[in-house]
């Protein structure tokens, strides 16, 4: 009887669960369904949106057609009017030139001869400015006054004569302010090489004022070294050994902080000779 209740729970449970099985796909089922209908509604509300951007494009490129082709039929009405008042205008200008051609000639050779000269002018030289300035004088007497424009021909020549003037002057200002700069260029160079001996001078007086502080040093300690195996040396003549000695020490010391010193504040000037001057700036290092 107990076996057969256990087996009544076992089957109740598996009833449940299969019931609970079928809602979860019962479920299951139904959000399907609503998201797919809820994808047919979206893809209905696309298509309706394209149709309707169709539609508008449509329209704006039946309405940018319409006024293209008023643009074209308004183009083409100017073009024909300009076409009419350009054949008017050419005729009128064809019966002016046929009127004037001879004179235009004329003027026409009156002024290249002048030109001529012009070109001449304008590509002078410092040698044979004055000839070209003469000849364009001379042409200018016999042509002027044909060319049809006298004041704008002699506006034209006179500038020529200025722009030919001022190259020249420029030509010989610029070989001058050459040679000014190569002078200058050369005494500055002989001003600096002048700057930097004395420079090194200064510097060399100053090693060797160190050399001999060392020297003296020197000097004034071997007596010092040699009193310490002496046993008769009396303790004053120590002490004024020692007295020498420093005194001795401080003027070294003296000496080599002044060439130290000379040498930091004037290592930009003396690294140009670092190389050339060991005797001087390496010693003092």
């Amino acid at each position: 009887q107990q076996q057969q209740q256990q087996q009544q729970q076992q089957q109740q449970q598996q009833n449940a669960w299969q019931k609970q099985a079928e809602a979860q796909q019962a479920e299951q089922l139904r959000q399907k369904q609503e998201l797919e209908a809820r994808r047919q509604q979206l893809e209905m509300e696309n298509q309706r949106r394209k149709l309707e951007e169709l539609q508008m494009k449509r329209k704006a490129m039946e309405e940018q057609k319409r006024m293209i082709e008023e643009m074209r039929l308004k183009q083409q009405q100017e073009q024909q009017m300009k076409m009419e008042a350009a054949a008017a205008a050419r005729n009128a200008e064809i019966a002016r030139r046929q009127a004037e051609i001879k004179k235009k000639q004329e003027e026409q050779q009156a002024t290249l001869a002048i030109r001529r000269v012009v070109q001449k002018v304008r590509t002078a030289t410092a040698a044979n400015f004055e000839e070209m300035q003469q000849e364009l004088s001379e042409v200018c007497a016999t042509e002027l006054a044909k060319t049809g424009a006298e004041e704008k021909m002699r506006e034209e020549c006179q500038k020529a004569i200025e722009m030919a003037k001022g190259r020249v002057d420029g030509v010989l200002a610029a070989r001058q302010k050459e040679v000014d700069r190569k002078a200058e260029v050369e005494r500055l160079k002989a001003e600096q090489e002048a700057n930097m001996l004395k420079l090194v001078q200064e510097l060399t007086d100053l090693v060797v004022a160190a050399e001999e502080g060392t020297k003296l040093l020197d000097e004034v300690t071997t007596p010092l070294d040699e009193s310490a195996k002496d046993e008769k040396i009396t303790p004053a003549k120590v002490m004024k050994l020692v007295d020498a000695a420093e005194t001795a020490g401080a003027e070294a010391k003296a000496k080599t902080k002044a060439c130290t010193d000379f040498i930091m504040q004037r290592r930009q000037d003396l690294q140009v000779f670092k190389t050339g001057a060991p005797g001087a700036a390496g010693d003092c290092e």
